[in-house]
């Protein structure tokens, strides 16, 4: 377990645990509850308004990380700051727990550890942290929010009554960014696996169907499979102008990734990717997510959480870069919009 202050000083490790880098991080006033072996740092969170409806004056927040990586620790950076911009003058007790820490045989003693502490607020970051409070704790939390996760809504059911801050871009705003941005292009090709991605295709196609670009844009399926995604690809490439990627379990890999730009490229097709490694790796378009922006999402979405009780899921802070380098090698139309977050990338 690592405890921090939201501003003003350093992340403090407790010996024993996996948390090990230290960042710098701005906070106001904090505190921590002690334990067995730990410091107690005076003028704990206000006990009046405990998990009431109203505005929790020196909130108690716990977040659980799933891992320790760098996306992570960088939203966990952005939460900090998010909170502390909206409780300036708070004294906020903040626990950091990571999931590593509690193996299956250890999932009691991080029961608990949250049952005792009894926070106002548990933030999620990341999938495993978001399914072990579905699956152990969610009855010890009064406000639950989850931040760093793809598809939310696999773990809690599409009728939960819980939010926070996602990762999946939008279908309808990836489909506007990639008109805007490539105004050359009329057959999108969307290469995905029909047994992870079939109804991610369907909404796909009604999202373009509603859309009514004004320069139209058409939706090729390109169902693979492990097998025969290179024989696909190569009956499929003279039949789009662009090629697009989704989050898929088939699709997946640095090697393969590489591979299939790498083709692209000498087709003289741009491709579109959703995350720092495509760029890199050759596509024309990358969505980027800005993990630590992320976090400041969640973070505000925190502070409202405990103003007033109100809280709705959102979409992920991102851009939209465009690698000048491959667009000169295959040259193709780009267009460029800071203010629809459409950019050159570094």
């Amino acid at each position: 377990m690592l405890r921090a202050p939201f501003r003003g000083g350093t992340w403090r490790v407790l010996t024993g645990f996996c948390l090990t880098a230290f960042f710098l991080v701005a906070a106001p006033a904090w505190s921590e509850s002690s334990g067995p072996g730990e410091k107690s740092v005076p003028g704990g969170p206000a006990s009046a308004g405990r998990h009431a409806d109203a505005f929790v004056v020196n909130p108690a927040v716990s977040i659980l990380l799933s891992r320790n990586i760098r996306p992570y620790f960088d939203a966990l950076d952005g939460i900090s700051d998010g909170v502390a911009d909206g409780l300036p003058d708070a004294k906020i007790h903040r626990t950091v727990f990571t999931l590593s820490d509690y193996p299956p045989e250890r999932a009691a003693r991080l029961e608990e550890k949250l049952k005792a502490l009894d926070p106002d607020l548990l933030i999620t970051v990341g999938p495993e942290a978001l399914r072990m409070v579905e699956l152990r704790l969610d009855r010890l939390v009064p406000r639950l929010l989850y931040s760093m996760i793809l598809h939310p809504r696999s773990i809690l059911g599409p009728d939960a009554a819980v939010c926070g801050v996602a990762m999946d871009i939008p279908l309808i705003e990836q489909l506007r960014t990639i008109r805007s941005a490539l105004p050359g292009i009329r057959l999108l090709g969307l290469l995905y696996d029909p047994v992870y991605n079939e109804t991610r295709f369907r909404r796909a196609k009604a999202a373009l169907k509603n859309a009514h670009f004004a320069t139209p844009l058409v939706l090729t399926p390109i169902p693979v499979s492990l097998k025969d995604i290179r024989r696909k690809l190569d009956r499929s490439w003279e039949h789009i102008d662009a090629l697009w990627f989704i989050p898929d379990q088939t699709v997946k890999g640095e090697s393969l990734i590489r591979q299939i730009l790498k083709e692209s490229i000498s087709r003289n097709i741009p491709a579109i990717g959703f995350n720092r490694l495509f760029y890199d790796s050759g596509a024309t378009l990358s969505f980027v997510l800005d993990y630590k922006e992320i976090g400041r999402k969640t973070g505000r979405m925190a502070v409202r959480y405990l103003h007033t009780g109100d809280c709705r899921p959102a979409g992920p802070a991102y851009q939209a870069w465009i690698n000048s380098r491959v667009v000169r090698r295959i040259g193709a139309t780009v267009r460029l919009d800071a203010e629809a977050g459409i950019v050159e990338g570094p």
